[in-house]
């Protein structure tokens, strides 16, 4: 059988283990856990699939042939029943008839297949090499850190062997590989000389996969390694990878997971942070940090760059690419848009990109593209987007997704250009009227998934809620008393909204001292559900030195929808430090049915604090709890990780 170079060690190792196991004979007939004979010809696996597209689904089976019931009792991986013996796939249609069969046997040197007795699987289907054909992998025990795969596919031929011999770090008996662009898949193994965890890429050439370099190099340790081991591998991976040795990333353990640093060079800093949606093919988890920098082009102006840092906290690890690439004569309007938007899906990650030319304005124009994190190919959904003048920049953008909707919204700051680009069919759609934004703030705000945004309108001096579809769902008139710097909030799930307002027009205590809009203390809080209707208003009363904010919002309804702080303010925020609040007082308020309910006591509200979603607050420093209990901080300083619980 044909091994891939990376499983031969690993294989290597798999045939010094012995296994001990009695056997009950037969070959015919199998015998179950109660001594009971069965067939043999039982199914282990099986999958629906229309796979002529008539409209009716065909099954895909793997069938014992002939085998035996294994019972072991020594402790190890085949601790229990098992069954081992010949199998075979079959394709059958609706009415059973055979369509196609394959020995599977064959496909694992000819050994003898073994699956936990009595537990029939799933056949996990993907099309690796991009034929329209359908793919799935069988996989058999290597190691405690490994199994061997063979890809099968469903040609119209019927059923054939793909690739053989993947050494993969996974024990499950069927497995989807992540795809990397149209005909390549990743292969996570585990390196038994580096102790650590790789990733391999495999390309379709036209005939079969052949392993290929990943475009972003990868960096890993494994736990048990000091910071010497780390550091020593450090400095060879920063050899290979142009990002990495630029920026002095590295990776080092640290006491509650590990940390990624990087040199002080080039104004560098964490521009944001994006936890990747769960895979439903992979159990990987992924985030992403941008690191902007800027150091001086040559021959004057500044050079400009946004990198990407791919994390995989289980695999302690982390990939590294480069986004954008361009010397421009002033940074402010290319800050102003570039950088990410989100996520496509688990794998794709949206961003617009600066491109050099001799033709724009600038010198340069913006592209809108994404970026594959496993295996870093990019690919350019818009090569150009609207100019703006010169002198202007772009406000607050974002994506929204749905279904099979994708929109990035796009907005100029001062001239109020609003633009929808619709990702799936490449058109781009210009807003009637205009929608400015007034210096320092943005005057649009965007629910969290983006299908709704408050406009502030300082000419028609209202604030209204508009869907991306040009529709305004709601109006509510200024305060021309005295306007906050960040007007309305949205609650994380995007199910409320509110219009947060300080009465006492320009004589509320000042909260965070901002040379540019000072964030002063709020005294009214006026709620709106997702249609845009009236909730409930929380207020003080005027001239009573009490103040009210969000303190939080509850994921589970049943407790409330949001946690609110009454306080007083002690003393006001100074120069370089945020002002002191004193009196607390807290309730609960049930948005639906508009219920406040007074927190009692102390034990009470720590129980609450506990289960409350913190409100977007202010600083740099943003935590991320991801599925599997890691904690992931993306800070203007740093990249963490730790390992919280579950």
């Amino acid at each position: 059988m044909r091994k891939s170079a990376i499983g031969i060690c690993a294989a290597a190792t798999a045939l010094l283990l012995a296994i001990v196991i009695s056997e009950k004979a037969g070959d015919n007939h199998t015998k179950d856990g109660n001594g009971d004979e069965r067939s043999s010809a039982h199914v282990l696996a099986q999958k629906n699939i229309d796979y002529n597209h008539d409209g009716l689904d065909e099954r895909l089976l793997l069938r014992a042939t002939s085998g035996t019931v294994i019972e072991n009792a020594e402790p190890g991986p085949f601790q229990g029943s098992y069954w081992k013996g010949n199998a075979a796939l079959e394709l059958r249609s609706a009415d059973g008839a055979l369509l196609s069969k394959l020995d599977v046997n064959p496909s694992f040197d000819g050994e003898k297949l073994q699956f936990r007795d009595g537990k029939s699987f799933e056949l996990k289907l993907e099309d690796y090499n991009d034929d329209g054909y359908p793919d799935f992998t069988i996989g058999q025990y290597l190691s405690s850190n490994a199994s061997l795969y063979t890809i099968y596919s469903l040609k119209p031929e019927g059923i054939v062997v793909l690739h053989e011999g993947l050494v993969t770090a996974d024990h499950s008996y069927s497995i989807a590989y992540e795809k990397a662009g149209n005909n390549s898949f990743v292969n996570r193994f585990y390196d038994m000389n580096e102790r650590a965890y790789r990733d391999v890429l495999y390309t379709w050439t036209g005939e079969s996969f052949a392993q290929t370099e990943c475009e972003g190099c990868e960096m890993t340790y494994d736990e048990d390694d000091s910071a010497q081991d780390v550091q020593e591998k450090d400095d060879s991976f920063t050899q290979e990878n142009p990002v990495v040795k630029r920026l002095g990333l590295q990776l080092a353990p640290s006491q509650s997971g590990f940390e990624i640093t990087y040199e002080d060079i080039g104004n560098v800093y964490v521009q944001n942070t994006y936890i990747a949606p769960p895979s439903e093919t992979s159990a990987h988890e992924y985030a992403v940090h941008l690191l902007r920098s800027i150091v001086p082009a040559e021959g004057g102006g500044e050079h400009y760059r946004i990198d990407a840092v791919v994390v995989d906290p289980e695999a302690r690890s982390f990939k590294a690419f480069p986004l954008v690439d361009a010397d421009l004569a002033d940074s402010y309007a290319a800050d102003s848009v570039a950088g990410a938007y989100g996520f496509l899906d688990a794998r794709s990650l949206l961003y617009v990109s600066v491109v050099n030319d001799d033709v724009s304005a600038g010198g340069c124009h913006y592209s809108i593209e994404t970026l594959d994190i496993v295996s870093g190919q990019r690919a350019v959904l818009f090569d150009s987007i609207p100019q703006i003048d010169d002198n202007d920049h772009y406000g607050r953008g974002w994506l929204y997704k749905k279904g099979n909707t994708s929109i990035l919204v796009l907005n100029s700051y001062g001239s109020g250009k609003l633009w929808n680009f619709n990702l799936l069919d490449r058109t781009v759609h210009q807003w009637e009227g205009v929608f400015r934004n007034s210096w320092p703030t943005f005057g649009l705000i965007p629910s969290p998934d983006g299908a709704e945004f408050w406009y502030a309108n300082q000419e028609k001096r209202d604030y209204r809620l508009y869907d991306l579809d040009g529709n305004s769902l709601q109006k509510v008139g200024f305060n021309d008393d005295h306007e906050l710097s960040k007007p309305f909030e949205w609650s994380p799930d995007g199910s409320y909204s509110v219009h947060v307002e300080a009465q006492d027009g320009g004589e509320q205590p000042v909260l965070v001292d901002d040379s540019d809009f000072p964030l002063v203390a709020s005294d009214r809080l006026t709620f709106y559900d997702a249609e845009a209707h009236l909730a409930i208003t929380v207020q003080e009363k005027i001239g009573s030195g009490r103040f009210v904010e969000i303190a939080g919002w509850f994921a589970d309804s049943v407790l409330g929808d949001v946690l609110l702080a009454h306080y007083s303010v002690k003393q006001e925020a100074r120069e370089g430090q945020e002002a002191e609040k004193s009196k607390f007082d807290y309730e609960v308020v049930d948005l639906k049915l508009g219920k406040r309910t007074a927190v009692q006591d102390d034990e009470e509200l720590n129980r609450l604090k506990k289960q409350a979603l913190a409100s977007a607050g202010s600083g740099h420093k943003i935590e991320y709890k991801m599925r599997h209990g890691w904690i992931i901080t993306g800070d203007m300083n740093y990249m963490r990780v730790d390992e919280g619980g579950e």
